[in-house]
């Protein structure tokens, strides 16, 4: 007996460090979630096996044209599905996969065949959604978990999905469209509205099945029935974000720079969210109304063990749940970052440092919030990266009020005033504050203030609150609107009116002047501590001479390209004759995201010793057949492909490593780790166009380089595609009625294809994030094996060779 409880109280004392050890995740040394251990099986798997699996998952029976459905179906799901597994966005073995798993046993518990037909992932996404696959996968995502209140919702939000893949609601719903889209049945005569009418009908038909079966799923396990209103509350709000704290404008606020009254908005409009009984006939779901309604339903006729069962939120662990729920919203903050969504990421990271006001991970998110929407002011795209508020519902409004309140200068100083403080708390020793801290200084100084004499070095002379309502009483200039003869617009992206009068005279422009800069003048009081540091004024100096210098070599580089454009087209627009740094803010940028080609370079010399390949890229179309891509194919060549760049690498002297998806297996996570913070980067790069700014994944990137003994990552790839022939049926009428005639000239017609092959070879720098190399070759060739090798040879020595690039 003793035996029994000393391994009864060991057994206890490991299940409880587990849940302590699971839920004490130490949030001050948080990095964005990555994958760890052995990768699942799926990760090796062919688009062929996906195929092979899909098909025994499909449903028997239909018509012929149903059957070439469901083909297409397993065609274009298969490899869809297997890019998903391989993309570096699911997360596998972390702490919120293991739990979500562990909720997902729970709730087929009562169902072994389900159980066993089924696997759960998580997609780190921030879009709020969970869905289901024919093969029985179940995908939720970050954005969905971060928005989940109790470890019930998420068990119903599966029992929902369960529900799809057991009642084959994928396929289904597929071979009905099909039946739409080719007017079967009372389908032939429909118009295209009610075309679409009827798809979203059969979908809301699945919808509420989905609900109604997950229902009795759901009523099996241990789970609350309540929980299920509070799942639909979860999607009728969806659309904000996972909290709604007031913001306090004083987080970007210090002890000298306070913002005017009327940058802070007091009250936020009203939150309603999705409407509950909105008109449904062109949605895809019901409304949440019907969907209350028919959960009530079956509630109510609930008998037997079911209604008597004792229910909580909760059947595995609140810990873990909070846990995972924690784990998701600060990964959702990095998420947010990639997707340049600034003001967001910003809000979220203020929200979560209300339990960890310390964070220096939360810290760094605001940081990265405000310099992404500094440097987009300055750029003139704001828009791009901040909702306007107006559009923003909860408190959250408050933040985007003030972000569109403040002007590009005045942003810049916040965030130089955040930045410079959190370099100082973190002692100068934080790698990337530094960097990111350096260039928003340099962006303030280059754009907006030049000389640190535009600073006052006295505080201000009234207290805070007089000051505040004194700025509140300085009244804006009149905005008189008339006619609009002008197609300008404002910093929202919107159209400014603008006065069909005589110009203003000089006294009521100095006068209108002078109003503005006594309302901005709130940010000339932002450094008044930091001009008594040394450190600061340093750096004011040092980047006061650098920017000088930088606009005088702008201006130089500007007159060589105005000099080559007049000798080319001997004429020059007016326009250019004026420097206008707002206008020219990306010329050295654009000069060097070519790296040595400028549109007239034919070939390059980069110099480089080894690069690194992500994700060889091939795809072989044919115009002719129905289903235009070649899977199977392009999946072959891509092998094919891979083996001719190690050839050629060897023949050239480059040193080339390739990290590639295809060729994953259970070991390779961290090759699956680092080509998702590579895939991100190129994301990031790519959005910022023209804009160079320090990347979300810095350290993350700055690893890889050292990882891999290079800073060029590489794309390469090839598309072979053959031309639809034209003029088939003249074609077939000479051949028919002009025979033998015409066979000499209709034969080699029918028996040739127009094959056309390009190969394209792009080269980033990631640790300048410059473009150093873009070429596409094109061959009206078929992919042959000495077409392919010519292309590839030509372009990696390109990348190897040292020297001057030639201009033909």
């Amino acid at each position: 007996m003793k035996k029994k409880f000393l391994l009864l109280a060991f057994v206890g004392l490991v299940l409880s460090s587990y849940s302590q050890t699971a839920a004490q995740y130490d949030f001050s040394k948080f990095t964005p979630l990555q994958s760890s251990g052995t990768l699942p099986e799926e990760v090796e798997m062919t688009g062929k096996d996906f195929m092979s699996t899909t098909r025994k998952n499909l449903t028997k029976g239909g018509s012929k044209k149903d059957k070439k459905a469901k083909e297409s179906f397993v065609l274009q799901t298969s490899y869809a599905i297997k890019d998903l597994f391989i993309s570096g966005r699911l997360l596998y073995n972390d702490p919120i996969s293991e739990y979500v798993e562990k909720v997902r046993r729970e709730v087929t518990a009562s169902d072994a065949k389900l159980a066993s037909e089924t696997k759960v992932f998580v997609v780190k996404s921030s879009v709020v959604n969970a869905f289901a696959t024919n093969q029985g996968y179940l995908f939720i995502t970050t954005g969905l978990l971060a928005q989940l209140e109790n470890e019930a919702q998420l068990a119903f939000v599966l029992c929902h999905e369960l529900i799809h893949y057991k009642k084959k609601h994928v396929i289904k719903a597929y071979v009905q469209n099909d039946k739409i889209d080719r007017g079967e049945g009372g389908y032939r005569k429909s118009e295209v509205d009610k075309k679409y009418l009827a798809k979203s009908n059969y979908s809301k038909e699945h919808e509420s099945e989905a609900d109604v079966n997950g229902f009795d799923l759901f009523a099996k396990t241990r789970y609350s029935l309540d929980a299920i209103n509070g799942t639909f509350d979860v999607l009728k709000y969806s659309e904000l974000p996972f909290e709604d704290f007031e913001f306090n404008h004083k987080m970007l606020e210090s002890d000298y720079l306070l913002f005017p009254i009327d940058y802070i908005q007091q009250e936020v409009s009203v939150v309603e969210g999705e409407d509950e009984e909105e008109d449904d006939k062109t949605s895809t779901h019901p409304n949440l109304a019907k969907r209350r309604t028919d959960i009530a339903d079956k509630i109510s006729s609930l008998e037997g063990d079911d209604k008597a069962r004792v229910r909580s939120n909760y059947a595995i662990s609140e810990d873990l749940f909070l846990n995972a729920r924690k784990l998701a919203r600060f990964d959702l903050c990095h998420t947010n970052l990639i997707n340049r969504q600034y003001d967001r990421a910003l809000y979220q990271a203020y929200c979560l440092l209300k339990e960890n006001p310390d964070n220096i991970y939360l810290s760094k998110v605001i940081l990265k919030s405000l310099y992404g929407l500094t440097k987009y002011a300055n750029s003139k795209r704001v828009r791009e990266v901040s909702i306007k508020y107006s559009k923003v519902q909860g408190e959250s409004q408050k933040l985007n009020y003030l972000l569109d309140k403040m002007e590009s200068n005045e942003l810049n100083v916040v965030a130089l005033n955040f930045a410079w403080r959190l370099k100082t708390k973190l002692r100068h020793n934080d790698t990337e504050v530094n960097l990111i801290t350096e260039d928003i200084f340099y962006e303030m100084v280059k754009r907006h203030y030049p000389n640190k004499s535009a600073f006052s070095l006295e505080s201000r002379t009234t207290p805070v609150d007089t000051t505040r309502t004194a700025e509140a009483k300085v009244e804006e200039p009149v905005k008189t609107k008339k006619k609009t003869t002008s197609s300008k617009k404002n910093k929202d992206g919107e159209a400014d009116e603008e006065e069909d009068t005589p110009k203003e005279s000089k006294t009521s422009k100095l006068k209108k002047k002078k109003k503005v800069d006594e309302k901005n003048y709130f940010v000339t009081y932002a450094f008044v501590d930091l001009l008594k540091d040394k450190d600061f004024v340093d750096t004011y100096d040092r980047l006061s001479k650098q920017t000088k210098k930088d606009k005088t070599t702008e201006k130089k580089e500007l007159s060589k390209r105005k000099s080559s454009k007049n000798k080319k087209n001997k004429k020059v627009d007016d326009d250019d004759d004026d420097f206008d740094d707002e206008d020219n803010q990306y010329l050295l940028d654009e000069k060097e995201s070519v790296g040595k080609y400028n549109g007239e370079w034919d070939t390059y010399a980069l110099g480089v010793d080894k690069v690194l390949i992500v994700n060889p890229f091939y795809l072989k179309i044919d115009e002719r057949k129905k289903n235009p891509v070649s899977y199977s194919g392009s999946e072959d060549a891509q092998k094919d492909f891979n083996k001719k760049l190690i050839e050629m690498s060897a023949k050239t002297g480059l040193d080339v490593e390739i990290l590639d998806k295809q060729e994953f297996n259970s070991g390779s996570v961290d090759n699956y780790n680092d080509m998702g913070v590579l895939i991100d980067w190129m994301d990031e790069r790519i959005d910022h166009k023209k804009l160079k700014m320090l990347p979300t994944d810095y350290l993350r990137v700055d690893d890889i380089t050292k990882k891999y003994g290079t800073e060029y990552l590489t794309l390469m790839g090839t598309i072979n595609f053959i031309e639809k022939k034209r003029g088939i049926g003249w074609a077939i009428f000479a051949t028919i009625y002009l025979f033998p005639f015409s066979w000499p000239f209709t034969i080699p017609y029918f028996i040739n294809k127009r094959s056309h092959t390009y190969v394209y070879t792009v080269v980033f720098n990631l640790k300048t994030g410059q473009t150093e190399m873009v070429k596409i070759g094109h061959a009206p060739l078929k992919d042959r094996y000495d077409v392919m090798n010519s292309f590839i040879y030509d372009y990696l020595q390109q990348i190897k060779r040292t020297g001057k690039s030639k201009n033909f």
